[in-house]
């Protein structure tokens, strides 16, 4: 049995996580650069176009995520806002991803993508 790769996910920024999905979830080569001000911009190898958000945008992770049974919940309290997502992955197993509001306001795009990258192999912490 092969070890996880593992990721820590308080020492990646969303441009970094952005690229791991392009790249192990939906097989899409890309290039990250990181700016001056540590913010990450990925592009696609093949056609040098910027890369979907993946790790802030709803809208840019549930293709991925539809191709998997799942599900998801968020919850608010005051002005926490937290979000939970279930992947089930290809060998059957439930994976979860978790965020809250300290990764900013996108916490379900965040969460869905944990869900993702630990379905396809890798340990985040």
């Amino acid at each position: 049995m092969t070890q996880p790769r593992r990721i820590e996910l308080s020492k990646l920024i969303f441009g970094e996580i952005t690229a791991l999905v392009a790249e192990h979830v939906a097989g899409i080569p890309v290039e990250l650069h990181v700016s001056r001000n540590g913010r990450g911009l990925v592009i696609e190898k093949e056609t040098g176009k910027t890369c979907d958000s993946y790790a802030t945008s709803a809208d840019a992770v549930m293709p991925l995520l539809e191709k998997f049974a799942w599900r998801g919940a968020g919850n608010r309290c005051g002005s926490t806002h937290a979000s939970t997502v279930l992947v089930w992955g290809k060998d059957g197993r439930e994976y979860m991803g978790q965020a809250d509001h300290t990764h900013g306001k996108n916490s379900f795009a965040l969460a869905a993508c944990i869900a993702l990258l630990r379905a396809h192999g890798f340990e985040v912490i």
